[in-house]
């Protein structure tokens, strides 16, 4: 029997058993030692339609050997991570096969979808990890010129289905990707052919996400679950990562209450003290190579905020006349300021040893800045006076630990606690970390007598010029009296 290979030919790997490997053509083929041996274990799981089938009539030109001209062929493998004899199969030519006896018996379930498209693509097909029954089906139609996109979920291993897009238009976007969050069952994250939506409720209303994210035909998704970050491969083969996806859980699992707050703190991921080199190759990438964009330094801190003056209701000028002569008497308070963010560490002490204060965000929402992980530093020797309202000086790198922050944002605080590690590709003892720590902070102290002293000289420096303007203005002036 000759074998349909797709060009994108699905392959998958069984969450239960590594060793266990699935790849499609027309058929299922597995191998429970790596690859090393194969058996089928399903039948012709697609139309088989002769009439798809046609590709070497082709007046003698060659076949590309990436099987590209390939159709009735398996597309996609979802093995559940429930119960390894549940798979799930999609094709090229519209089937949706699952087995529930590890591929003894099949049952073509695309026929139970109502609305759906016949012969349509099945690109990507994801088994919850939550309920054994449910599952999440991508069809796209746009080879037959259907640009309408479709998400079908079902509960009950196929037998009644619902469109999740129901209603939208072709200015979503034609379907290619989805997957469901490892912890929230409501999030979803779905990639189309302009970008990549978000829904914290189960897929009944979705967010296009536009933040560092171009509106480009969106492929696959994955989600890494000791990072908690989301990575997104597209058609133009680039790779991104949604770094630490924990506030859309959040949001998923509060909903409008976390949203309504005026501030919330997320809980912080782990931050990592690295110890970082050049790489070998090129270094000034100049315009002839591509440099990816790495994650940015420091402690990344996520919050909301939901400012209060965004919310209040212009005054009538003849109502401020009016009161104008009733508050003067009245000792007022002053009004509460949100025009800043305020963020503290404080140590296992609790001693407050870092303050970062910059303008909030304009816009109401989630925010992201960024902690570097320093104390709050001394006085460097400078040859000029520091200027006004400066940012508080980086010191050094604290110790790894446990730290608690704080973020302020009117009169509204939040607290959370953030974990500091060092390395852990290094092995390194916690006393040269300390020992360093603390010669550190002893040629940091030196450089804080050394700072002080400059600006001694600065003032000492600033009075003889002042007494020299002022004899030498004495001088002019006894010269113009005659004296």
């Amino acid at each position: 029997i000759k074998l349909r290979f797709n060009w994108n030919a699905a392959i998958a790997m069984n969450p239960i058993d590594e060793e266990t490997i699935y790849f499609g053509s027309q058929f299922v083929h597995k191998s429970s030692n790596k690859g090393h041996t194969w058996e089928l274990i399903s039948p012709d799981l697609t139309t088989n339609n002769p009439d798809k089938q046609k590709q070497h009539e082709s007046g003698g030109i060659t076949m590309d050997a990436t099987g590209a001209e390939n159709h009735c062929t398996i597309l996609a493998i979802e093995p559940s991570s429930l119960d390894e004899n549940i798979l799930w199969v999609g094709t090229d030519d519209g089937n949706i096969q699952l087995t529930l006896d590890g591929g003894k018996t099949w049952a073509n379930v695309s026929e139970n979808i109502k609305g759906m498209p016949s012969e349509a693509w099945i690109p990507q097909i994801r088994a919850s990890k939550f309920t054994k029954g449910e599952a999440y089906v991508v069809v796209n139609n746009y080879r037959q010129f259907d640009f309408t996109p479709y998400l079908y979920r079902t509960r009950d291993f196929g037998k009644t289905w619902e469109n999740l897009l129901e209603g939208t238009n072709e200015t979503f976007g034609y379907t290619l990707s989805v997957i469901q969050d490892l912890e929230q069952p409501n999030l979803l994250f779905l990639g189309t052919e302009y970008g990549l939506y978000i829904s914290i409720d189960e897929g009944k209303n979705w967010t296009k996400w536009t933040h560092n994210f171009p509106n480009v035909s969106t492929t696959d998704l994955a989600i890494q679950p000791r990072e908690h970050d989301l990575v997104i491969g597209t058609f133009g083969r680039a790779a991104y990562v949604l770094d630490d996806i924990r506030p859309f859980r959040a949001l998923t699992k509060e909903g409008a209450q976390l949203v309504d707050k005026t501030l919330h703190l997320f809980q912080p991921p782990a931050a990592f003290i690295t110890q970082n080199q050049q790489p070998s190759g090129t270094r000034f990438g100049a315009n002839a190579i591509f440099n990816g964009e790495n994650r940015a330094r420091g402690a990344m801190i996520t919050y909301s905020i939901n400012n209060p003056e965004t919310k209040k209701a212009p005054i009538k000028e003849e109502k401020k006349k009016k009161n104008a002569k009733t508050t003067k008497s009245k000792e007022e308070k002053p009004p509460i300021k949100y025009d800043s963010i305020i963020f503290e560490v404080f140590n296992a002490k609790n001693e407050l040893i870092r303050t970062i204060k910059q303008k909030a965000p304009k816009e109401n929402g989630v925010h992201r800045m960024y902690w570097y992980m320093n104390e709050k530093g001394k006085q460097r020797p400078s040859r000029r006076k520091p200027r006004k309202n400066t940012s508080e000086p980086r010191g050094v790198k604290v110790l790894p630990g446990t730290y608690n922050i704080k973020l302020h944002f009117g009169n509204e605080t939040a607290t959370e606690k953030i974990a500091i590690a060092y390395d852990p590709r290094v092995e390194m003892p916690f006393e040269v970390l300390k020992n360093k720590y603390d010669l550190l902070k002893q040629l940091e102290n030196k450089m804080d007598v050394a700072g002080k002293a400059t600006q001694r000289l600065l003032a000492s420096k600033e009075i003889v010029e002042d007494y020299q303007k002022r004899i030498k203005s004495q001088k002019q002036q006894h010269k113009y009296e005659g004296i």
